[in-house]
């Protein structure tokens, strides 16, 4: 044991300065390697109580039984599907932006780790080089100095010894970048499962409410019908806002089209309204008058 460790030290000390770096990167990347291990095991990430209640919700069904079972998970799946619970009153394309927005923040927490492994596969070889080079540089430095046959067979053990930085830094190398393709593999794959599961769970918990994410006609009376513009003039304002501001973002225009277009048989509504708010107006006028 102790020959054995005694070979390691001098492998260590023959191989140059460089060698210490590379020893620092190995455990960089077997700590990573742990610790990834551990993190990114799927009870970790996607429990399984949660799957088998989001696969046995039926649509349009009461979700509080998994909302309970969310509550206190804090697992990247868990997490996710508390967002799309907690915006249920939303209409559905607000909570899917707010899930997608979750959704990305849990990939960055998976996916943490990740870049210190691409690091260390990409500057372990390179360090290596570097070391064999130094090496080189040094035993070529003293050629000449010596004379006879031990020249060449000093020449020889230096070569030898510079490689060794080489032969370490690919042996760095090798491992951590099949765990860094393993681990981003595993990644992706559940990203993609979580994706399919939460797209299920808001498809069924919005079952049968369409109706309910286009916002209800508002009820005329005779000061909002004032306040509130025709159906002619506020296509005429947003032609005016579009004409004025041609650069503005289209975002800042959807809440006109909405206002323009608005929910089937609004206008008509509307149009009833104005035109019984007039009958009622003439006939108040009249019955004025006749007083």
């Amino acid at each position: 044991m102790s020959e054995a460790l005694n070979n390691l030290i001098g492998f260590f000390e023959r191989g140059g300065l460089f060698m210490w770096p590379l020893l620092i990167c190995s455990i960089f990347a077997l700590t990573t390697i742990i610790l990834r291990g551990f993190a990114l095991r799927e009870k970790n990430v996607m429990p399984l109580v949660v799957e088998s209640e989001i696969e046995r919700l039926m649509p349009g069904g009461s979700p509080d039984r998994l909302m309970r079972i969310v509550e206190n998970d804090q697992s990247s799946l868990g997490r996710i599907v508390r967002v799309a619970l907690q915006h249920l009153r939303s209409p559905r394309s607000e909570n899917v932006e707010a899930v997608q927005t979750r959704a990305r923040h849990e990939m960055v927490i998976l996916e943490k780790g990740l870049i210190v492994l691409e690091v260390i596969v990409g500057i372990a070889p390179l360090l290596g080089l570097i070391g064999a080079v130094s090496g080189l540089v040094h035993v070529f430095s003293h050629l000449g100095l010596s004379s006879g046959a031990s020249d060449t067979r000093q020449i020889a053990l230096g070569i030898a010894e510079a490689l060794n930085a080489t032969v370490f830094g690919l042996s760095i190398a090798v491992p951590t970048l099949i765990a860094f393709s393993y681990f981003s593999k595993k990644v992706e794959v559940m990203s993609v499962e979580m994706e399919t599961l939460v797209v299920e769970l808001i498809a069924k918990c919005y079952f049968g409410r369409g109706a309910q994410d286009i916002p209800p006609p508002v009820r005329m009376t005779t000061r909002t019908q004032v306040l509130t513009p025709s159906p002619g003039s506020r296509a005429l304002d947003h032609y005016c806002f579009a004409g004025r501001y041609p650069h503005h973002p289209s975002y800042l225009f959807r809440g006109l089209d909405h206002l323009q277009k608005g929910p089937a048989g609004s206008a008509d509504q509307l149009t009833g309204i104005e035109n019984g708010n007039e009958s009622a107006g003439g006939a108040g006028a009249c019955n004025r008058n006749g007083r």
